[in-house]
């Protein structure tokens, strides 16, 4: 059994709450509600990934549920099906929890897949994210000021196949396109990426270095860690602040 000391004369700052979630209150094509935990436990931020995932991922927050025609016109309202998604974030707001959301798709596990391949054209790709973003913080299409702060650029692009169809290169290619698009047209939010299966992942840092590279925004840089030990966490953690310092983004938020 390990021992905790705690120096009380000693201050070091606020602590970070760490009770974040993936997903919101609501869960079963709205047949759950769940508001009331939210609330009692305070849950900071809701992540939007595989939302309802596996049965109703149709309807929720992923790229091809907001704008399921591709080929309509980007600026139109009438491209977007926002309605599920709405009632969705409404409740995650409603209980005092901060959408994260993730522009991308939701895992495929089965052998065909449909949502995981690189989009047909990137630049309008980055256009529609802009206009969710516009949805929800400035009220665009009958939208929102929720004041959604974190927009992620995909999840876990490293696992080819699963999330991801494309080959490393295009998917640097969409951040590098989408990303400035995103943060130009709206330079309040933060903008970043990509969920990465784990901060080693070859991929993060091919990443890291081309938006260096490239100039492109990044305001944070998000993992994820599929561990058992406390030190394993410890050590992924000061792999990604050696990362962001290597290529210069010190002042990045590590996820």
């Amino acid at each position: 059994m390990k021992t905790i000391r705690v120096d009380l004369s000693q201050k070091l700052g606020p602590i970070k709450p760490m009770n974040g979630v993936g997903g919101g209150p609501l869960s079963g094509h709205f047949t759950f509600d769940n508001s009331q935990y939210f609330k009692e436990a305070g849950i900071p931020f809701g992540r939007t990934h595989d939302i309802e995932y596996p049965f109703g991922s149709g309807e929720y927050v992923d790229i091809h549920c907001v704008f399921p025609n591709f080929d309509a016109d980007v600026d139109d309202p009438a491209s977007y099906n926002f309605i599920f998604t709405d009632e969705y974030l409404k409740a995650m707001v409603a209980c005092g929890t901060k959408p994260f959301y993730r522009l991308g798709s939701t895992i495929e596990h089965q052998p065909i897949k449909r949502y995981i391949h690189p989009p047909k054209d990137f630049k309008k790709w980055g256009e529609i994210c802009s206009h969710i973003v516009a949805h929800y913080n400035e009220g665009w299409a009958n939208g929102f000021e929720m004041g959604i702060e974190y927009w992620e650029i995909w999840n876990e692009p490293d696992l080819i196949d699963r999330c991801w169809t494309g080959t490393e290169e295009e998917f640097i290619e969409l951040y590098l396109t989408a990303a400035p698009i995103i943060k130009n047209a709206h330079p309040n939010i933060k903008v970043g990426g990509c969920a990465f299966t784990h901060v080693q992942a070859p991929l993060a840092e091919k990443w890291l270095a081309a938006v260096k590279e490239n100039g492109a925004p990044m305001d944070f840089f998000s993992w994820h860690g599929y561990i058992s030990q406390p030190q394993q966490a410890k050590e992924s953690s000061e792999y990604a602040d050696m990362l962001l310092k290597k290529y210069g983004f010190e002042d990045a938020e590590s996820i």
